[in-house]
């Protein structure tokens, strides 16, 4: 968990096509003493979750951490819920991004820093989850 951690926070320094990126990454190990201020975790509520990926652990199937100073949000797939759209509207437009967390526990996709409500919506045959933030 610590490494997924460290290697998010690593990810946020990368120049991202306007798609979005979704990869498993390997990353060098570095000191997070330098986390910015205005990194804000978004809770993602679970709206649905196929009952054979269902897991009794306290680690939410998915976490998403959005950067100002980047206008970024990244997602890290704490379990494999299958193929997803992550899909994010507000103020600065609506992107998307497709990722088969069969291959890959990260996904970072661009917002934007328009002040205002942003939806995120990750939609898939096995999992469905949503979550808001105010910029």
């Amino acid at each position: 968990m610590c490494k997924k951690l460290i290697a998010l926070l690593l990810a946020s320094a990368i120049f991202l096509p306007a798609g979005g990126f979704c990869s498993s990454i390997e990353t060098e190990l570095v000191s997070v003493s330098g986390v910015s201020q205005s990194a804000r975790k978004i809770k993602v509520k679970i709206v649905n979750l196929k009952k054979n990926n269902r897991t009794r652990s306290v680690v939410e199937p998915v976490t998403a951490v959005y950067y100002q100073d980047t206008g970024q949000l990244e997602l890290t797939f704490n379990q494999n819920v299958g193929e997803v759209e992550i899909i994010v509207s507000g103020p600065s437009g609506v992107n998307s991004l497709i990722c088969d967390t069969s291959d890959t526990w990260y996904a970072v996709i661009p917002v934007g820093t328009a002040p205002g409500l942003y939806e995120l919506d990750i939609l898939g045959p096995d999992y469905e989850g949503t979550g808001s933030f105010v910029l």
